[in-house]
């Protein structure tokens, strides 16, 4: 495990240091090390490179020294999502006892007690009287992420983005749920490392590499790295691998497929790169619906003749509850399926699969990246809280501390009950990570209600209707977005 440990981190140092490079962006030069010529006393080069102490190159947040003097730093959610945030002491298991560390280095750097006031995360009612009230009463607080977007259009909550200190485009904010969340310079709600909740619903496509062995496929790694990864590439890898391995001339539990996947898709939408709110400029509240378009049209009938087409090697059932296609998976009996990190990882324990994990398929080439619709109990911050310092101080700190020590953790645990942690998993397990994306849409589905967002798939793929479905949802989701364009059209501060 401790190999494990080292090549997670040394992956996740990498990502710190060039995650824009990853996606086609330039790398600041000025970020590189400066070249050291050696005195002429000193050793030479190549015993310079054994012996010099390892430069120094890992970002770390720039913030002030402060002595808050004990004071209780007071988070409300949910019960059981704070379990995720904060630890009362060290247990022996592997991420409560990162998040420990996580905790306690930010307490002793700012001389700060974590606080915590545990609720059902679905009840609200706490933090509305103490707004109400004009009370201070709560530093942070976590709720459904649903709920959490809902709240912010009473005006709740102050703007993350313009907190002091807090620095969302280092790369412990990820970057596509920080530019989603984000409208007209206003972030109001945010999920990032501070907990690894976010991380462990990433939906990410698992493969059996016994399987992928033994039918002689390309490798999943490989066909992300080029690029191919694809809708196409997919759908034709998976369609014919079917075997009726118990004999009794029906398709059912005990056979093998191509892929396999039950229950309602949730997030897959964005994990396919559909965002139905578009913002119009990053300075403006305007927003465009986008979702009636070529791609995502040709997206959806993919979709729907990959599933329903009738070939035996798929099996995707929306209605169908996700345990038994787990069981399926877990059984050895599919090379793919869809899920999520963290629902599947624990069950393949106990099993003895060597699986591996991509990111879901791109539409096509043409893509620019790969993305992991995710979800999560969303933070924010009170409008009734008063000192915005030392809560961008802490919120940042605590968003370094997360990245530091919950994530390897996180990626650590996940892939314990492979065979041999390898780079190649890891490294994908990464990718997905650093690419989640909590989609903006997707927060208000329960406020337009039933949001284009959150139905695509669910309504066009298995119908393959989706010129009906559009004209019946749209009248309905422009005029909420009007509300949106209106509300963050206000103030800087709401």
């Amino acid at each position: 495990m401790k190999k494990t440990r080292r090549l997670v981190c040394a992956l996740l140092a990498l990502l710190l240091c060039g995650s824009a490079v990853s996606c086609g962006e330039r790398a600041d030069e000025s970020e590189s090390p400066a070249a050291v010529t050696p005195a002429s006393d000193s050793p030479t080069s190549a015993e310079a490179e054994e012996t010099a102490a390892p430069v120094e190159t890992e970002p770390k947040p720039e913030l002030p020294e402060k002595d808050y003097q004990g004071y209780g730093f007071l988070l409300l959610g949910g019960e059981s999502y704070l379990e995720r945030v904060l630890a009362d002491e060290m247990s022996g298991e592997v991420v409560n006892d990162a998040i420990y560390q996580a905790n306690r280095e930010v307490a002793d750097a700012f001389n700060i007690k974590f606080e915590k006031n545990a609720v059902n995360d679905r009840d609200t009612n706490l933090i509305k009287s103490s707004v109400a009230a004009g009370q201070d009463d709560y530093d942070l607080i976590c709720f459904h992420d649903c709920d959490t977007a809902s709240m912010s259009l009473n005006g709740w909550f102050h703007n993350i983005s313009a907190l002091p200190y807090v620095d969302t485009e280092a790369a412990w904010w990820p970057r596509f749920t920080v530019d989603s969340l984000t409208i007209n310079g206003k972030m109001l709600y945010f999920s990032n490392y501070i907990s690894y909740n976010s991380s462990s619903t990433v939906q990410v496509a698992f493969f059996n590499q016994g399987l992928v062995t033994d039918y002689g496929l390309d490798s999943p790694y490989d066909l992300v790295r080029e690029g191919t990864w694809t809708v196409d590439r997919m759908a034709a890898l998976t369609g014919s691998l079917y075997q009726d391995a118990n004999g009794n001339g029906q398709q059912d539990e005990g056979d093998v497929f191509g892929l396999i996947a039950f229950s309602y898709p949730y997030r897959w939408a964005e994990t396919f790169g559909i965002e139905a709110y578009q913002k119009v400029a990053p300075d403006s509240a305007e927003l465009t619906l986008d979702i009636n378009n070529e791609s995502i049209i040709t997206l959806m009938e993919k979709l729907h003749n990959w599933f329903y087409s009738g070939d035996s090697g798929i099996w995707v059932d929306f209605d169908r509850d996700s345990t038994v296609s787990r069981g399926i998976f877990c059984a050895g009996n599919a090379v793919f399926t869809f899920d999520t990190v963290g629902n599947l990882t624990p069950l393949l324990l106990d099993t003895d699969i060597n699986y591996g994990i991509v990111p879901y398929p791109k539409r096509d080439e043409a893509q620019a990246d790969y993305y992991a619709g995710c979800n999560d109990r969303l933070f924010s911050v009170p409008i009734t809280a008063s000192d915005l310092e030392r809560t961008g101080i802490i919120v940042e700190a605590m968003s370094y501390a997360g990245f530091k020590y919950i994530l390897p953790a996180y990626v650590e645990r996940t892939l314990q009950s492979r065979y041999a942690t390898d780079e190649d998993c890891t490294e994908m397990l990464n990718l997905v990570i650093r690419n989640q994306v909590l989609s903006l849409s997707y927060l208000f589905a329960n406020a337009v209600p039933n949001g284009m967002q959150f139905r695509i798939v669910y309504d066009t793929v298995k119908s393959g209707k989706f010129a009906s479905w559009y004209k019946a949802s749209e009248k309905k989701e422009l005029k909420f977005m009007q509300k949106l364009t209106e509300f963050y059209s206000e103030s800087d501060e709401p």
